[in-house]
């Protein structure tokens, strides 16, 4: 995306050059560069608002089915943010997802973790569950709920039970599959914290398989931006299958991924 948008600003920049009377004059060498940052910029600025404008027309939470245009415009923005911001990824261990629909369990470093699964993993089709406060900027909210994210209060039982009665459904029905972070925010030291053994009842009532996936490095993202690009590793550790997932009880197995992420990113960490 945003090689189409350099190209789109190189193409209407000199458009605008050669109909210029100073484009072959000495202050063209400062004029050419001006003209093609306002215009890139102007680029970005109209994507935007169209993306804002068009959020109005998506369908809501609960959902039968993706919104076409949401999912463009969500897998749009995050891989653009994911290239602005020098997200560098690498994947591994993603050859062992057969299932098409699951519960995807990770650790949660940073505000772009979702994103750059979504923007840069779309084959996945992994809709997250967030804090409310995410969905607060209206465009944000609608377009999320639009290909099936949902929002999670959980200071309110009755509520956050909703919310995983609406995730496990959507995987049932195939709409998606659904990102959750049993932390419940991110780490600041790096450290895991503790899980929410609830975050795990949306595969039991759901059926499906659990996807254990460890991230490390996007916490840097911020620090680096934009003098340096951020290696980001993620990595896919264990597929428990729907078999094991009916026979564990939520309090068994919440420990278990927590410890299997855990040593995973010591054992990294010591690597590196």
């Amino acid at each position: 995306m945003i090689y189409v948008f350099l190209s789109t600003a190189v193409a209407l920049t000199a458009l605008i050059s050669v109909n210029t009377a100073w484009s072959s004059t000495p202050q063209a060498v400062v004029c050419i560069p001006a003209i093609f940052v306002a215009v890139f910029i102007s680029i970005n600025i109209i994507f935007a608002l169209l993306a804002c404008l068009m959020s109005f027309f998506v369908k809501k939470a609960p959902i039968e089915k993706q919104d076409a245009m949401a999912k463009f415009w969500c897998r749009a923005i995050a891989k653009l943010l994911c290239g602005y911001f020098g997200v560098k990824a690498e994947f591994e261990g993603f050859d062992k997802i057969s299932e098409k629909n699951f519960l995807w369990v990770s650790n949660h470093r940073s505000g772009f973790d979702p994103l750059i699964i979504m923007g840069l993993k779309p084959e996945l089709n992994i809709s997250f569950i967030s804090k409310p406060s995410n969905f607060n900027f209206k465009p944000i909210g609608f377009m999320a709920e639009g290909i099936g994210c949902l929002t999670i209060d959980r200071e309110n039982n009755r509520e956050a039970l909703k919310t995983i009665l609406t995730a496990s459904d959507y995987i049932k029905k195939g709409i998606c599959s659904i990102g959750i972070y049993p932390e419940g925010h991110r780490s600041k030291t790096g450290e895991l914290l503790p899980f929410h053994n609830g975050s795990f009842k949306i595969a039991e009532k759901a059926k499906c398989p659990v996807v254990v996936a460890a991230i490390s490095g996007s916490e840097n993202v911020m620090k680096n931006f934009p003098l340096r690009k951020t290696e980001v590793k993620i990595s896919v550790l264990e597929v428990i299958d729907t078999g094991r997932v009916t026979e564990m009880k939520t309090a068994e197995m919440s420990p278990y991924v927590r410890t299997m992420i855990g040593d995973f990113l010591e054992g990294r960490s010591k690597d590196e």
